[in-house]
């Protein structure tokens, strides 16, 4: 109903995760942290359901869950276009430079 505080709702309950991102530069350690950071973001985005979209108490988990495997779904179409994309830009270039040497 209000698009600016689903916005909201999304974007302070990933920060955690976008965050913990960081710590990916370190090799071993930063994975941990980054999922911890992941999981944490999880808990925000169920924790602001209630107060931020005005979600009953009782449906918070099912629409926290639904939002997640909306998100899950449009990042499987968009990687699968964008491989689309890059395949074509691959076969092209062999294409125009004669095939593999």
């Amino acid at each position: 109903k209000d698009r600016i505080q689903e916005l909201k709702w999304v974007s302070y309950s990933y920060t955690a995760k976008w965050v913990s991102g960081i710590a990916l530069l370190i090799p071993i350690a930063g994975a941990l942290i980054a999922l911890i950071g992941g999981l944490y973001s999880l808990y925000t985005l169920y924790l602001g359901a209630v107060p931020m979209i005005k979600v009953p108490q009782e449906k918070a988990v099912g629409y926290v869950v639904v939002v997640i495997l909306v998100a899950i779904v449009i990042a499987v179409i968009i990687t699968f276009i964008v491989g689309i994309v890059f395949a074509m830009m691959a076969a092209g270039a062999i294409m125009s430079t004669g095939g593999i040497h």
